[in-house]
């Protein structure tokens, strides 16, 4: 990605040039994937996370939106599979007073 499309995605209304942009919407259209918008958007999402470290207001910072948007973008996401089929969900253990 050049640095002038990054800066798209960094600082809203800057100079960016329509041929960068047209060149990245063109390359993501021969994804191979069915549904590409959902796939750019879900790449994005984790990139953004990704970027700031699992805090979502700065995700949603880097993404033009606002925090809620991308909690309702997360929350109808599907759940990570785990790597171990055997495996279930971890849950904490709460520590009880002793007869209580």
């Amino acid at each position: 990605m050049t640095a002038d499309v990054v800066k798209c995605f960094t600082e809203p209304n800057s100079d960016v040039p329509v041929d960068a942009l047209r060149d990245l919407a063109r390359s993501l259209l021969r994804l191979s994937t069915t549904n590409k918008l959902e796939a750019i958007e879900d790449a994005l999402i984790a990139e953004a996370m990704a970027l700031a470290k699992g805090n979502k207001s700065a995700a949603a910072r880097l993404l033009g939106v606002h925090r809620k948007t991308l909690d309702r973008r997360l929350d109808k996401r599907p759940e990570p599979e785990s790597t171990d089929p055997g495996s279930e969900p971890q849950t904490a253990e709460i520590d009880r007073p002793e007869g209580g």
